[in-house]
């Protein structure tokens, strides 16, 4: 019905509330932003309230927030998609797609409760980064919920995410150090298993 790009308002089986998502409806399926960051300027180093609830930095930099995603995913019914921008001339992008996705709610910090790497819907070769980390709680630079205490990974990664005690395999909520290019070894860059160059920029939807 609607096939413009923009903030809708919905209404997620279950939840009482309505809340606004950004979409993507113009080329090919409707997508429901998760992540988008583009702008190296843009850090994601932000607190644990606005990874709850979400933040907008413009166009090149956005999280939908954890409270809308858990209501989003209560289905299990979703693709939990994410594309990695490699080069822009010519357009190359790595896609990774995960089935079957659902975290918690706020009494769990949002714990990863389910996450299945579709294989022949991924880039070959890729690390499966999420089914490491079932069981873990999202932590902000002020809210580790590491079950390591003192390891620091939203520091040392520099960005939110799910992380354990080996922290993660991936950090799409990283710095943008470079525009594209090889990864520089540093840990709060933007990365993904096993691939050794680090994105121009990341998009994460449902």
């Amino acid at each position: 019905m609607y096939r413009t790009n923009g903030l809708y308002e919905i209404l997620p089986i279950g939840a009482t509330q309505s809340f606004t998502v950004t979409c993507i409806l113009r080329y090919g399926p409707g997508r429901t932003v998760i992540l988008r960051h583009f702008q190296p300027r843009h850090k994601m180093n932000r607190t644990w309230a606005e990874y709850q609830d979400g933040f907008d930095l413009g166009i090149t930099g956005r999280w939908i927030g954890l409270e809308k995603l858990y209501w989003l995913s209560r289905s299990k019914t979703l693709d939990f998609n994410i594309a990695l921008e490699k080069t822009k001339s010519p357009f190359v992008s790595v896609k990774i797609v995960y089935e079957n996705f659902e975290i918690g709610n706020s009494s769990t910090n949002y714990q990863l409760l389910s996450a299945q790497l579709n294989r022949a819907r991924s880039e070959i070769n890729v690390t499966d980064c999420l089914s490491s980390l079932i069981g873990s709680s999202f932590s902000s630079y002020d809210m580790d919920n590491n079950p390591v205490q003192g390891l620091g990974c939203p520091a040392q990664y520099g960005g939110g995410w799910w992380y354990n005690g080996a922290c993660a395999q991936c950090n799409p909520t990283g710095n943008l150090h470079q525009s594209g290019g090889a990864r520089t070894g540093v840990d709060d860059e933007v990365f993904w298993e096993p691939f050794d160059w680090t994105p121009l920029g990341i998009n994460i939807w449902l």
